[in-house]
């Protein structure tokens, strides 16, 4: 998948997981919404301000799903402890629940899947390339994730993912859990100094991976000597699979991945911020009335149409539009206008 930063024309191949997820869910979302079996679909999104710092990220139902089921996995293994004493089978749900959730709260994560930039101005484009259907555009606004960066983010190996740290620290405590927030970020805000060439933070991960490992092979050795009612850790273990694969298969809206975002209404071309055309180089020509300036959609030109244009579509992006508006004018009139391609770009 390629970030566009159509301002400056640059396109960077993505390797973040969170954008990918991104226009996973978008994708999903807006076929619904604005099927598109053939040509292409752009979608026209603008910024809004994020609520939450640079460490942190929103809390939804998801999370509380994620508990339930924890709660319930607990729940059935406490049953041979019940009926019969054994509590074996809780030990170790409860062991392997604590672990799961401990190598999940590690710094890094944080330090790799929310980025150090929320305040771009640029308008970014996100697309699988040349044949997708879909085109994904984001005006920046002054408020947005700087997807252009997020895309290529460095190795937490470097200190440069683990700046975020030094640059949130709580000014007013409340309760326990600001106090535990603030300790946190106290500790934290030394990730970015090295030591061997490897940042502390990093090397926390290291060491947090070496002893959940050991605890894990002890855990291993554990279940291998149970012997009576192992029909619980099955079912125990089958939960947890099931939980894991809902989770990730839900799709999620933009503002819980930190990039709120909101479509945009009616403009010159598209119709509730969404732009359909059978062709795709109409859908360009289109999206240039939206974004004010044919500038924006060249890289995009590019991208889509990597060979030679037809001598009108060369002369319509070079400045003389006239001819090739014509031209498509003629062409939609034959055919019949359809609903989405009613409103045109002059």
């Amino acid at each position: 998948m390629d970030v566009f930063n159509l301002n400056s024309g640059y396109v960077r191949d993505n390797k973040n997981w969170v954008i990918g997820r991104i226009v996973r869910d978008h994708e999903t979302r807006i076929s619904k919404e604005h099927p598109c079996d053939r040509g292409i679909r752009i979608t026209i999104y603008d910024g809004k301000p994020n609520k939450n710092t640079l460490t942190k990220f929103s809390y939804d139902w998801i999370h509380a799903f994620g508990l339930f089921w924890i709660v319930v996995q607990l729940g059935i293994a406490a049953i041979p402890a019940a009926l019969d004493g054994d509590w074996s089978v809780f030990l170790v749900t409860g062991v392997g629940t604590c672990l799961a959730q401990g190598h999940g709260t590690l710094p890094q994560w944080t330090a790799e899947k929310l980025p150090n930039r929320q305040n771009a101005k640029f308008i970014f484009a996100l697309t699988t390339g040349n044949g997708s259907k879909d085109i994904m555009i984001i005006k920046g606004h002054g408020c947005c994730l700087h997807l252009e960066e997020f895309a290529v983010t460095d190795t937490p190996r470097n200190a440069r993912p683990w700046e975020k740290f030094s640059k949130y620290k709580p000014s007013q405590i409340h309760s326990p859990v600001e106090m535990l927030t603030r300790t946190c970020s106290v500790i934290l805000s030394y990730a970015t100094r090295e030591w061997l060439g490897i940042p502390l933070g990093f090397w926390y991960t290291l060491l947090a991976s070496v002893l959940q490992t050991l605890i894990w092979i002890a855990l291993l050795i554990t279940v291998a000597s149970i012997k009576t009612n192992t029909w619980y850790l099955l079912v125990v273990g089958f939960i947890g699979m099931f939980q894991n694969g809902i989770i990730g298969a839900i799709g999620r809206p933009p503002e819980s991945r930190n990039l709120p975002i909101s479509m945009s209404i009616d403009g010159p071309v598209a119709k509730q911020g969404v732009i359909i055309r059978n062709r795709v180089m109409e859908a360009l020509m289109d999206l240039t009335g939206e974004l004010g300036s044919k500038e924006y959609v060249k890289p995009l030109c590019k991208e889509f149409f990597p060979g030679d244009l037809r001598p009108e579509e060369d002369q319509w992006w070079n400045g003389s539009k006239s001819a090739h508006e014509q031209q498509r004018i003629e062409e939609r009139s034959s055919r019949g206008i359809p609903v989405e391609q009613a409103m045109v770009a002059t």
